[in-house]
C-alpha cells in the first residue's frame, strides 16, 4: 500500500501546489495595487500639466504688451472626478451659485495666496494639488467654471497694466 502524505489526504493536493496557488493570489493582487497606483499618478501628471499650460498662458499674455486672449484654444486634460476649476482669493466673496464651492475649498485652504483652485479638492490627487498661486495675475472676485467650459475664462492685459485679469464672459 502507498502511503500519502497527512496534506494529501485532507485537500487532495500537495504542499507544493496550495503554496504555488496562494503564490499566484498574492502576485495578482500586487499586480493591481501596482496598476492602480501607476493610474493615480497619471490623474496627477495631469493635474500638474494643467497647472503649466494655465501659467504659460497667463506668462505669454503678460510678456505681451496687449493681450485680450481666452482659453478657447487651450490644451488641457484634468481627471473626470475634477468638476470646477476656481479662480480668485478664498478672502473675497462669491456669488450664490459658487458659495458652496468656495466653503468646501476653504476647508482645505492654508495659504491665502492661491488663487486657482480645482473643485472638489479631494479628486486632485486626495487634496495634495487642489490649489495654485498663479503668479502676474489679478483676479476681482471669487468665481467657478465647470471643466467643460474653461472658454469662458478671459486674460485682459492692457498696455500699462503690470498684472493679467483674469475674468469670467458672460
Amino acid at each position: 500500500m502507498i502511503k500519502t502524505k497527512r496534506g494529501q489526504e485532507v485537500f487532495g493536493m500537495s504542499y507544493g501546489v496550495i503554496f504555488s496557488i496562494i503564490l499566484i493570489i498574492a502576485i495578482i493582487g500586487i499586480g493591481f495595487f501596482v496598476i492602480q497606483h501607476f493610474l493615480e499618478l497619471s490623474q496627477c501628471t495631469e493635474i500638474g500639466n494643467f497647472y503649466k499650460s494655465v501659467q504659460e498662458k497667463v506668462d505669454e499674455c503678460w510678456n505681451s504688451g496687449i493681450c485680450k486672449d481666452d482659453l478657447k484654444e487651450f490644451e488641457y486634460k484634468l481627471p473626470s472626478k475634477i468638476k470646477n476649476v476656481c479662480f480668485g482669493s478664498i478672502d473675497l466673496p462669491a456669488n450664490s451659485v459658487d458659495s458652496p464651492i468656495k466653503i468646501k475649498i476653504e476647508d482645505y485652504a492654508f495659504e491665502t495666496s492661491e488663487n486657482l483652485f480645482l473643485y472638489p479638492p479631494e479628486a486632485a490627487c486626495d487634496g495634495n494639488l487642489y490649489s495654485l498661486d498663479l503668479k502676474h495675475s489679478l483676479i476681482g472676485g471669487f468665481f467657478c467654471v465647470s471643466t467643460s467650459d474653461l472658454e469662458k475664462i478671459k486674460l485682459n492685459k492692457e498696455v500699462n497694466d503690470s498684472v493679467v485679469r483674469i475674468v469670467r464672459k458672460l
